[in-house]
């Protein structure tokens, strides 16, 4: 038996060799040869669509390329020119700043004063007059005479602070 080889080809083109009985009848081989040449052209012309191809994805990408240049350009002219503008009005700015601190010495200085002097309360006597306070509130509250003590109490307090 002889060897064989299978060829994949179109099913009309295997149908009609088959009709021959005979791969190697004339009939036979100019039908593969003409199959060949068909599918050579076919190649080619695919070949040549890729190189068009090709050409334009490479003047694509040329493009792009050139438009990512111009866009970097243009930011960087773009901060160039911030930078520029900060610059120039930097000596403006600076000059507000430091004004701005010569108002705010002064007050920083009277606040570190209250503050000192609000940590130097005594919170325990004043605790001690808001409870003495409710209570003579609790106790005397049908009288009105509240007020009357709170004013003997905070005169007294004062002159004995001064003394």
């Amino acid at each position: 038996m002889e060897d064989k080889d299978l060829v994949w080809v179109p099913k009309e083109l295997a149908e009609k060799i088959k009709a021959y009985n005979d791969p190697f009848h004339d009939k036979v081989v100019n039908l593969m040869e003409k199959y060949i040449d068909e599918s050579k052209d076919e190649w080619k012309i695919n070949l040549k669509l890729l190189e068009e191809d090709l050409v334009m994805y490479r003047g694509l990408m040329v493009k792009t390329k050139k438009e990512f240049e111009k866009a970097k350009n243009e930011q960087c002219s773009a901060a160039y020119e911030l930078w520029g503008k900060f610059e120039k009005d930097l000596p403006k700015t600076q000059e507000k700043i430091d004004k701005a601190v010569k108002l705010l010495n002064p007050l920083e200085e009277k606040l570190n004063t209250i503050v000192t002097s609000i940590k130097q309360i005594n919170t325990f006597d004043i605790e001690r007059l808001v409870k003495l306070i409710s209570k003579l509130d609790s106790i005397l509250a049908c009288s009105g005479a509240t007020n009357d003590i709170m004013m003997f109490l905070m005169n007294n307090y004062k002159n004995k602070k001064e003394n």
